[in-house]
Order: structure tokens, then sequence, then C-alpha cells
């Protein structure tokens, strides 16, 4: 069980875990784990499985500059006596990580079956069954971002990466519109780009 952001009580199949910061439970998928490396050195562990005694602290922008001080650290890791992290560098490598393994998503979903290209071919597979996420680049022109949109209704739609990273992610020439059908890559790939979005404050998910 745990509370979402209008204060109602949920539940999920997944592990559920306490923000060190804000002590507010939520859904493992939804936190980024923390780590110190042999150094003292925070580092932002996506993959959950790198050796030593871990935190999850909430993905939003300002829990993380502020968990990033040496008064954050040390209140976060009893003892810690490492360097402090320049806070704009670290924001930026996680968000540079996870916008990688949202690539990496998009990659399996094809190999899968899951993956739909193309605003023509995405709205086709919309109106036979809701796909679980569309992906629209950031350089898509704005009346393809508005046919997205207007296709996609109340399905997710996140906004990031470029038509080029893309394309060439999947093999093939420069591809703006993208959709996951419904499978656990779309779970993975919402997943990352909700924390991609609370990281950046950059409004990778739109309605």
């Amino acid at each position: 069980m745990w509370m979402d952001d209008l204060g109602q009580t949920q539940q999920s199949p997944e592990p559920i875990r306490m923000c060190a910061w804000t002590r507010r439970r939520q859904p493992k998928s939804r936190l980024l784990r923390m780590v110190l490396d042999p150094e003292g050195r925070p580092q932002v562990d996506l993959s959950g499985k790198a050796p030593g005694r871990g935190l999850h602290v909430s993905p939003d922008r300002e829990v993380i500059l502020q968990a990033l001080t040496a008064k954050g650290l040390r209140r976060l890791f009893k003892g810690w006596s490492g360097p402090e992290p320049e806070a704009q560098l670290f924001l930026e490598s996680v968000a540079t990580r996870l916008e990688a393994r949202m690539l990496d998503h998009l990659g399996l979903a094809r190999r899968a079956g899951k993956l739909v290209i193309g605003l023509e071919e995405v709205s086709a597979a919309l109106g036979r069954s809701a796909s679980s996420v569309v992906v629209l680049s950031r350089d898509a022109s704005e009346r393809t971002a508005r046919q997205v949109r207007k296709a996609a209704g109340t399905v997710p739609v996140l906004r990031f990466g470029s038509s080029e990273s893309f394309g060439a992610r999947l093999g093939r020439g420069p591809t703006a519109v993208l959709g996951v059908l419904p499978s656990v890559f779309a779970e993975r790939l919402s997943n990352d780009g909700e924390r991609h979005q609370r990281l950046t404050n950059e409004g990778a998910r739109e309605a």
C-alpha cells in the first residue's frame, strides 16, 4: 500500500520502498536507488544491483538537489565524509542514463514485436487497442505533435530523444513517432519516463 500525489491509498503488485528523504512510501520503480562508491561518492544505481548499502530517494529534482548537499548526504548516509558532488552535473548524468535506458526499451520492444513505428501505424494501433505508451521525439514538428496528442487521447505520451537517435537505435532513418504496445517494455519505458520527467522538470510525459 502507498499514498499517491492526491493522497489516495493505492495498491501495487511490486515492492514498496520508503524515500529516505521524504519518508513517503512508493513503488520501487518510482524511486531512485542511491549508493556510495568506494571513494564515498554518491551514485544512482539504475540497475538496482550495485553492491553496498543502498537507499531509495524520490526522483523529484528538488529532493535530489537537497540530498546532494553535504548536510543532506550526512543525513542519508550516517558518517558520510566523501567529496560533495556537483549537483547539476550529477542530475545531467542521471538524466542521460535514463534516456539511454528508454532507448534500450524501444529496441527490446521492437525485437519482441511490441513496437509500432510512424504516425499512421501508431494511430491505427491505438484504434485497435490502446497502446500503453506513445513516444514522440523532441524535434517532431508541432503539427505532428498535435496529431499524436489527438490520436493518443488518454494514453501517456513520452517526449524525449530525437528522430535521429530513434532511427539509429532502430536501424532505420529518422523516426519521430513510436508506440509501444502493452508489455513489460511499455511498463519499464513508462516508469523511466516518469522518473526522467520528475528529475528534469522537462515535461517528458504529456497527457
